[in-house]
């Protein structure tokens, strides 16, 4: 039995981890360590960056604040969405405190504010899987440690 090209091209292209999604489909978000600058009173404070992208264009928005808090956390979605022009369908994030509050039974539980503000927006929020990092040449999971 042979095998054309086409069907080589589409098991390849369902086996690559890299997916494509539609424009405007997703947006992430995450935040980062900024520089230190002089904040209120002259005294030189840490800030972090609100970063977000959207999935299918690389487009990036990154807004310098003091905190993360949930109205900081509100505001930068407002800004950005603004700056982006439209509201994508999904929001997609690692699970800050701000974003989900608990986890039952592995189901995170979203911060009502957020699902509030998500859907005065029109989008819905997702989080990403807990992963557990590798440490020091041990991987960790499937229940067991193992050396890599």
């Amino acid at each position: 039995m042979t095998n054309s090209r086409h069907q080589q091209q589409e098991r390849h292209l369902a086996a690559s981890s890299e997916k494509i999604t539609e424009p405007g489909l997703w947006m992430q978000f995450d935040w980062g360590n900024g520089p230190k600058v002089p904040g209120p009173g002259g005294i030189v404070r840490s800030t972090l960056l609100f970063c977000a992208w959207l999935a299918w264009s690389r487009f990036r928005v990154v807004i310098p604040v003091w905190d993360q808090t949930l109205p900081t956390l509100i505001a930068c979605l407002d800004a950005t969405v603004r700056r982006f022009g439209g509201v994508p369908t999904y929001a997609l994030t690692d699970n800050p405190r701000t974003v989900s509050i608990d986890h039952i039974a592995g189901i995170p539980v979203r911060h009502p504010q957020i699902v509030e503000a998500a859907r005065h927006y029109g989008m819905a929020v997702h989080t990403s899987a807990a992963v557990r990092p590798r440490i020091e040449g041990w991987q960790r999971g499937d229940g067991e440690d193992r050396q890599s």
